[in-house]
């Protein structure tokens, strides 16, 4: 419990940091390793986004659920990764990015998961000028073996930079 502590910490701080682009809270569906217990499951997702340079952002995220019922207790992924845009689309609104980074898994009773490298792509749609709509996927790897994918779609709030 107090790494999950530790991760929300993490996110809450920088999402509060003064150039912070935006807060993204996203249901996330993952779906890692194979067999009855391993299937898709649901999450909450919270993300931070703070940008380094025009198409750059690092975004450390956090996600909160339960594959089982009853919950025993919560588990989820948690790491950082890089958001780099790639195009716009149509107009100035819609963007086209990639994202690669490092996770981990972790459960209530501890984590002693091995770090896992993710790479994927999304799509993210202002609606206003502070929110947006965001949706990605991540394919989960360890060393040259794939674990899985995590989807997610959800609202970004911040400041868009111009």
């Amino acid at each position: 419990m107090r790494k999950l502590a530790g991760a929300l910490l993490l996110v809450a701080t920088f999402a509060t940091t003064a150039d912070a682009q935006e807060v993204t809270t996203a249901l996330s569906i993952s779906s890692v390793g194979s067999g009855s217990g391993n299937g898709p499951y649901p999450s909450a997702e919270f993300r931070a986004s703070l940008p380094t340079s025009e198409r750059f952002a690092v975004e450390p995220f956090v996600t909160l659920g339960s594959k089982h019922r009853p919950a025993p207790g919560l588990e989820g992924f948690y790491g950082v990764q890089i958001r780099q845009r790639i195009a716009h689309l149509t107009n100035r609104e819609s963007y086209v990015f990639a994202t690669y980074g490092v996770s981990a898994y972790y459960w209530e009773s501890g984590s002693d998961a091995p770090v896992i490298g993710q790479i994927g792509f999304g799509v993210r749609h202002r609606t206003s000028r502070y929110v947006a709509i965001r949706s990605d996927v991540q394919f989960l790897t360890w060393a040259y073996y794939p674990l899985g994918a995590r989807f997610s779609l959800g609202l970004a709030l911040g400041r868009e930079r111009p």
